[in-house]
């Protein structure tokens, strides 16, 4: 099962509460629409979210199922500005999320292969602590982020 995490000021506005797709990608930990940190974990009893346990336990999934905190009350934590200042990569990433589909080296890629094939990238490099990887790997070599964002970046702007 996937981390799940949240904003919890989108929580604050919803009306019906919802974990977004966005939230879900391993590698996002911020939330585009209010420039914060996303939560894992319930701030007050330090408890991973689990979806599942939200349901059987009849709680709306804006509360821990563990201690039934409000996740929506949970103290706001706003990036920094170095970060906020690379926010392209974060919205490149939404992006693709939202549109079902990146175009590499002419290809269209469905987003769940692309970013399948970037956590399997991810697992190997943090695994063999081999950095190298992101240079050697065939498949880094095909997912050529910086050239493939340009050429996404003239093509969608």
């Amino acid at each position: 099962m996937c981390d799940i995490r949240y904003c919890p000021k989108c929580l604050r506005e919803d009306k019906v509460v919802y974990f977004r797709k966005q939230w879900k990608i391993i590698f996002n930990a911020v939330c585009t629409k209010h420039w914060c940190y996303l939560y894992d974990k319930c701030p007050k009893c330090n408890d991973k979210l689990n979806i599942s346990k939200m349901y059987q336990n009849k709680l709306s999934f804006k509360y821990c199922s563990n201690c039934g905190f409000d996740l929506s009350k949970s103290r706001v934590l706003p990036i920094s500005k170095i970060l906020k200042n690379n926010s392209k990569y974060i919205k490149l990433l939404n992006n693709i999320l939202t549109k079902g589909y990146i175009i590499l080296q002419n290809k269209m890629i469905y987003s769940f292969y692309f970013f399948d094939a970037i956590l399997q990238l991810s697992k190997k490099i943090l695994k063999h602590k081999k950095y190298k990887y992101i240079q050697d790997d065939k498949l880094f070599k095909y997912l050529d982020i910086k050239k493939e964002y340009s050429t996404y970046e003239a093509v969608h702007t």
